[in-house]
């Protein structure tokens, strides 16, 4: 998700230098839960990228039509105890297209309601960038 809201304004980090610098940042136990998705910041501060940070879900996707794109992380299925995912969304001409929507999907996926993209109570953390 990091890399590809960043490569969209131009700051073409590889992915493998973007794992490199997050992942001892912000992986859970030696990466054995995955990442945690409220330290994705720590990149956006380091790389002076200008960003807002919500937890608020309708706050997020009602603003995200304003914004370049936003990064969203979210529950697949339950809260806690259950994986989650994060991904990069734009809003285009009315729909929210989702980058990485599963792992199996290499171009973009168009929705055209934030419930498809995730629920409020699934809800973890957006990130907005102009």
């Amino acid at each position: 998700a990091i890399y590809n809201a960043m490569h969209e304004p131009g700051r073409h980090n590889s992915l493998a230098r973007i794992s490199a610098e997050m992942y001892p940042k912000s992986s859970v136990l030696c990466g054995f839960f995955g990442s945690n998705p409220l330290v994705l910041d720590k990149y956006f501060k380091f790389h002076e990228v200008p960003y807002r940070k919500t937890y608020d879900y309708n706050g997020f996707f009602n603003a995200l039509p304003e914004y370049r794109c936003g990064i969203v992380s979210f529950w697949n299925h339950r809260v806690l105890f259950g994986s989650l995912h994060t991904v990069m969304v734009k809003s285009v001409d009315g729909q929210i297209l989702v980058y990485n929507k599963t792992n199996s999907k290499t171009e973009p996926v168009p929705t055209d309601t934030r419930s498809l993209v995730t629920t409020k109570g699934l809800f973890i953390v957006g990130y907005l960038f102009k």
